[in-house]
């Protein structure tokens, strides 16, 4: 995988712009992985997913990602910082997206890992539950108990708890954990990281600034987006100062 160039980060803020956090996502691997067909990408599951988002953002921007969040508490601001490539090293996405087993309280369940068009089907259900009901019938593909079907809404709530915890056992880059301790009041908070967001954050803001700079270059020299936005950053910086070269 190659980082995004800064017509990838351009073209990747055009395709996300008005959408959902989670298509945003998928903007982003989409431009930097064109190989691949957008039913490749919304198959994997959600760690799989975000352990490619993390490489990109290591292969963009470096491994370091500097952040804060609110104290759960007081609302303090906690800044804290991350190495993509630790967070790699010491979770790996599952080998495969194929079908798994679990038995939990006498029920043989087979089952696959939510993915992303899984999470935007839950999102739009209207309460936790619902959204919980929803996914395990998008995710349980058979479930038996003495060789009898068993539909989701009959699972005991014990087979649902073995089942949520395999599922993250399985693929644990789906949720990263952030044990945050606050300064200020000295409790812990512990928060989840959204790689999707902050990676998405960090394209906008640049895009943005590199459409700024076609715009000007693009006036004062007559290139377009397209020589511009292939130019090296050092390249693109010297030309705007020679804009106002120093007396």
């Amino acid at each position: 995988m190659q980082g995004l160039t800064s017509a990838g980060i351009v073209e990747a803020w055009g395709l996300g712009r008005d959408s959902s956090a989670l298509e945003r996502s998928l903007a982003l691997l989409t431009v930097a992985l064109p190989e691949k067909a957008s039913g490749e990408l919304t198959g994997l599951s959600v760690g799989a997913r975000d352990a490619l988002l993390l490489e990109l953002h290591d292969k963009t921007f470096g491994p370091e990602l500097r952040a804060y969040a609110s104290c759960a508490s007081c609302e303090a601001r906690l800044d804290f910082e991350l190495d993509v490539r630790q967070i790699l090293a010491q979770e790996q996405p599952p080998a495969s997206d194929s079908a798994h087993t679990l038995e939990a309280a006498g029920v043989q369940i087979r089952f696959r890992l939510p993915g992303s068009r899984d999470l935007a089907a839950v999102a739009s259900s209207p309460d936790p539950e619902a959204g919980t009901a929803l996914l395990l019938r998008r995710c349980v593909l058979a479930a038996t108990r003495d060789s009898a079907p068993v539909q989701t809404h009959e699972l005991p709530e014990q087979a649902v708890e073995a089942l949520s915890e395999r599922m993250a056992e399985l693929d644990p880059l789906a949720d990263i954990p952030l044990d945050l301790d606050c300064g200020a009041c000295g409790e812990r908070s512990r928060m989840y990281l959204d790689i999707g967001s902050f990676f998405w954050t960090e394209v906008a803001s640049l895009a943005q600034r590199l459409m700024y700079d076609v715009a000007l270059l693009a006036r004062f020299y007559g290139w377009s987006e397209e020589e511009v936005l292939a130019m090296g950053t050092a390249r693109r910086q010297y030309y705007l100062e020679m804009m106002n070269p120093r007396t």
